[in-house]
């Protein structure tokens, strides 16, 4: 049986065409579960970052009404606060709402 070079010319293009699409769908899964990882991992820091924020916001909060207390409980009055009182509401003043 004699084979006709353009069937078998036809066949092996064929071949490497399904060889490096098989390729190229096991390199892109790959690159996919690396992109799954990282963004795991970027979720997890945002996650971690919350927390401390979160942990830092509720701490500012605490600090910023003991010193109003501190102030409220001060022998001085409003309007005619003392030195230390006008210190301590200058400072509170700078921090945002």
């Amino acid at each position: 049986m004699r084979t006709n070079p353009t069937n078998r010319l036809s066949e092996i293009v064929l071949n490497a065409q399904l060889e490096i699409g098989d390729a190229l769908s096991q390199d892109t899964l790959e690159h996919l579960e690396d992109l799954h990882e990282d963004l795991a991992y970027v979720s997890q820091s945002i996650e971690q970052a919350q927390a401390r924020f979160a942990k830092v916001l509720a701490e500012n909060r605490q600090m910023k009404a003991f010193l109003l207390q501190t102030v409220k409980e001060c022998w001085c009055v409003e309007g005619n606060r003392c030195a230390r009182c006008q210190n301590t509401l200058l400072t509170l003043s700078h921090f945002e709402v």
